[in-house]
């Protein structure tokens, strides 16, 4: 009987498997278009303009003829791979996040098959008490009260259980620590662990002189029962042991070079500080298994065998997931102990002399990468820093499986912040994981010369999030594509949507890690990872969302250009993209490709004066603005920022053609990104003044720019609704220019003038970020804090217009609500100052049912709209919505 916890040193498996991320197709990748790679001509050239021999293929495999790759090179490459962070870590966090993401889908149903045990698997039977606590006070007591009772009381239960799950999810975890302070027992279970210093002196003296010579404090044990020169290093920090097998002594005697390559290995995982991460590794998926895998096939085979097999599909699926990632984990510090060890000619040479003697049991099962492999690798570092596409789809995968579960868990703890704040902060979080994964292996490839295939990575990555919600273990209609699947054109552009996002991502990562500065390789793959998360965290929180709202909705076609148009005015959005381009533009050499004009600064400053000028011809159009309606100044304003934006995107798009080329397409965007910056500001006032003189004349500038507000709060509402469509579409726009050039220019690379850096747009983009940066907090600064905000009345005078109450059926009224305000409440409580008509609807639906609680909380919808209060009618729309759902389920279960 073996041990429940194998050791990882058993036959030899410890190692990560890069097999899989081999790239035989390098001499495509030579050919693969560049353009948007954000590099130049070749990943990791410098970035002044320099280009090496364009011959000089970095793909190619040095091993082909070990006589061809010179010693200094090797060292170079092997000083890039140790300095740059290590594929093992981020391999590491794939693991765990990835038993975190299956923990909760198997927790999920562990918790279902309890329910229907204790008879509590409908909502309504679960939330009874707080149905009935509302039809008890509905006649009494007063509608915001109540409204806020039964908010307290469904928080309540749904928190308990979300709590209850999240704890099931953490039960793993903490069983693989147990097992991971218990891994030198387990290691020693079934040998003979002996001290060296028992030994004759004679016979373990030559090891023990070989071991002092790499000066680390080790207690040394022989393994009488194992024959062989195996050796494996285990512990603590301060204790760790080093186990060798009998064979090792002798070696250490009769062939002291040998058994020195085994040691220089060995002690380079402790160099590598990979020991822990070893044992943490096999403890989790032996706590995956044992606490998760084992307790679902068991309950879901005794209640209903007819659905073990759809179950036994998901868990293999989330079991193969794990142990490809642990798999990863042990084959990848194998390759690097490998590469750490061979620190010069003559230890590369014994290091393969000894490689060669080894044979892996299993190419799929074994923990140790391949023996040609490793050859491979300790001969050529450099392949270390391949695209690792495998790890690109891991990440994907665990997003895709934890995020939207995650999602639907925060939402019913009924945070007071908007829906919109949760999606954000949760894929803040999953912008950690994604973006420093994705950093962390762009920056090893674009290092290695290896960052070839821009749309390929971002296949995988995209591919991955898909792949996990499809392997998404949850409640039955639960998965997010439930609604699409009658719409594959709507599936099929969300993912394309996706796609592009992910693209852009990678682009601006490439370019991040190919800049100048920081100097350091290893410092600018930490500092583009750490922003990597700020940057695409929000995107991901709005698609995710937006997802998750379509399944609710229904709403197809219309609601996926809703969130396109209020993505252009998310705050989190926008302002990771301005720190996307605000570092790109310190990191790079701040020079205009040679022979540009004219200069950007130029290009903004013309935008701005053909504005003051073109805008003349609009005033016929502004006229009266003053006499009319708020509708027809609200058109007015419209107009004037359609007007503003197409003259930024213009200018974007020179921009692009002017600082773009080839392998300059993340620079161009990001100068013309801090341009438009620049001359956010000016634009507006700009606007303001046309505004203002349309409708007062030239007596008055900027005295009558709106009919109501002071001129402060006029100057935010414009640069919010400014910032965004000018920033989504001057990148496209900057992106095609620089397309542009690099048609017109060839197929070369954009040369760089090397002269000083122009610091032109400097200070006018920081005092444009600034300005602009400031407005947009100030005009979301309720939706981030728990406070209140001011909604204006319904527009429709309909609505104003007394309900019979009691004139609907509870039901017909629930299910009216359901299928036409579920979702847009939702999504509208997102940006509720465009809501009141919408949700007025909703309040007189609830209003005109027989149901006195549902009279009451639209009395509390009502009342808010009085009191002007944003919260207190997004907070009764949602009870509302939350009521009638219970309801709907106590009819369902009523009627059998």
């Amino acid at each position: 009987m073996s041990p429940p916890l194998a050791s990882p040193a058993d036959d030899r498996d410890r190692t990560n498997n890069l097999d899989d991320n081999r790239t035989d197709d390098r001499a495509d990748d030579r050919t693969d278009d560049r353009a948007d790679d954000g590099t130049d001509d070749r990943a990791g050239a410098p970035a002044d303009g320099r280009t090496d021999n364009p011959t000089d293929d970095p793909t190619d495999d040095p091993t082909d003829d070990p006589t061809d790759d010179p010693t200094d090179d090797r060292a170079d490459d092997r000083a890039l791979v140790l300095a740059l962070p290590s594929a093992v870590t981020s391999r590491f966090a794939v693991l765990v996040l990835t038993t975190l993401a299956g923990s909760y889908h198997l927790s999920l149903l562990l918790y279902g098959f309890w329910l229907q045990i204790v008879g509590a698997a409908s909502e309504h039977v679960r939330q009874d008490s707080c149905l009935r606590e509302a039809r008890a006070g509905a006649a009494t007591t007063d509608p915001f009260l109540l409204t806020d009772r039964y908010r307290s009381c469904v928080l309540g239960v749904t928190t308990r259980e979300t709590l209850t799950v999240l704890a099931m999810t953490t039960v793993p975890l903490l069983v693989a620590l147990l097992l991971y302070l218990l891994h030198p027992r387990w290691r020693e279970w079934g040998r003979r662990p002996r001290p060296l210093e028992e030994l004759d002196h004679d016979a373990g003296a030559p090891l023990a002189a070989l071991v002092a010579e790499r000066g680390r404090r080790v207690r040394v044990f022989v393994d009488e029962n194992d024959l062989g020169t195996g050796a494996s290093i285990y512990g603590f920090p301060g204790r760790y042991r080093l186990m060798v097998g009998l064979e090792l002594v002798v070696t250490a005697t009769t062939r002291p070079d040998r058994a020195r390559v085994v040691l220089r290995h060995e002690f380079a995982h402790l160099d590598n500080r990979d020991v822990g991460l070893t044992y943490l590794a096999v403890s989790l998926w032996w706590a995956f298994v044992g606490t998760m895998v084992v307790p679902v096939l068991v309950v879901t085979a005794l209640p209903d065998p007819r659905s073990l097999l759809l179950v036994t599909l998901q868990v293999a699926a989330l079991v193969a997931v794990q142990w490809l990632a642990r798999r990863a984990v042990l084959r990848g510090r194998e390759h690097y102990a490998d590469v750490r060890s061979a620190a010069t000619a003559e230890d590369t040479e014994s290091a393969v002399a000894v490689l060669r003697t080894l044979r892996t049991k299993s190419p799929w099962l074994s923990n140790h990468p391949l023996q040609r492999e490793r050859v491979k690798v300790v001969r050529a570092p450099r392949l270390l820093l391949r695209l690792a596409l495998g790890e690109l789809f891991a990440a994907g995968l665990l997003v895709g499986i934890a995020f939207s579960p995650l999602l639907q868990a925060v939402n019913q703890l009924g945070s007071q912040v908007t829906p919109e704040m949760r999606s954000n902060a949760i894929g803040l979080v999953f912008g950690v994981v994604l973006g420093a994964i994705v950093a962390a292996v762009i920056c090893r490839a674009v290092a290695g010369g290896a960052a070839r295939a821009p749309w390929r990575a971002a296949g995988c990555v995209t591919g991955g999030m898909l792949a996990g919600q499809v392997l998404t273990v949850t409640a039955p209609g639960a998965s997010p594509w439930t609604v699409l699947l009658p719409d594959p054109w709507l599936a099929l552009a969300l993912a394309l949507i996706l796609l592009v996002t992910t693209r852009v991502h990678i682009g601006w990562v490439t370019a991040c890690a190919a800049a100048a500065r920081p100097a350091s390789p290893r410092r600018r793959a930490l500092i583009t990872m750490a922003l990597s998360a700020l940057v695409v965290g929000p995107w991901l929180g709005h698609w995710f969302m937006s997802l998750w709202v379509i399944n609710l909705s229904e709403l197809s076609w219309t609601y996926t250009s809703f969130m396109v148009w209020t993505g252009t005015s998310s705050a989190p959005m926008l302002l990771g993209v301005v720190l996307a381009a605000a570092y790109l533009f310190w990191a790079e050499p701040r020079h205009v490709p040679a022979g540009a004009f004219p200069p950007p600064w130029f290009v903004t400053v013309l935008a701005c004066a053909a504005f003051l000028a073109g805008g003349l011809w609009l005033h016929p159009v502004l006229a009266g603005a003053r006499e009319t309606s708020l509708a027809h100044e609200t058109l007015s304003g419209y107009v004037l920022l359609g007007a503003a934006v197409s003259f930024l995107v213009l200018a974007a798009s020179v921009i692009g053609a002017v600082t773009g080329g080839r392998g300059r397409t993340a620079r161009a965007v990001a100068h013309a990104v801090i341009a438009l910056l620049a001359a956010c500001a000016p634009m507006v006032l700009i606007a303001l003044l046309h505004s203002s003189v349309a409708t007062c004349g030239w007596s008055a500038p900027l005295g009558c720019a709106v009919q109501e507000g002071s001129f402060p709060v006029a100057f935010r509402g414009y640069a919010v609704a400014l910032l965004g469509p000018a920033l989504l579409l001057a990148m496209p726009a900057a992106a095609a220019g620089s397309g542009i050039r690099r048609l017109v220019s060839g197929r070369r690379t954009v040369a760089v003038e090397s002269g000083p850096r122009s610091r032109t747009v400097v200070g006018p983009g920081a005092v444009g970020a600034l300005v602009v940066t400031l407005a947009v907090i100030w005009n979301w600064s309720p939706r981030l804090t728990d406070g209140d905000w001011r909604i204006r009345p319904p527009s429709d005078p309909g609505l104003l217009t007394p309900v019979e109450a009691g004139s609907v059926e509870t039901v017909a009224a629930c299910r009216e609500i359901g299928k036409a305000y579920l979702a847009p409440a939702v999504t509208l409580a997102v940006d509720v100052t465009a809501s009141p008509n919408l949700h007025m609807r909703l309040f007189r639906t609830a209003a005109a049912a027989d149901d006195p609680v549902l009279y009451a909380m639209a009395w509390a919808g009502v009342g808010s709209f009085d009191r002007a209060s944003g919260r207190g009618v997004v907070e009764a729309g949602k009870q509302i919505q939350h009521y009638c759902a219970l309801r709907l389920l106590e009819e369902e279960a009523a009627g059998g």
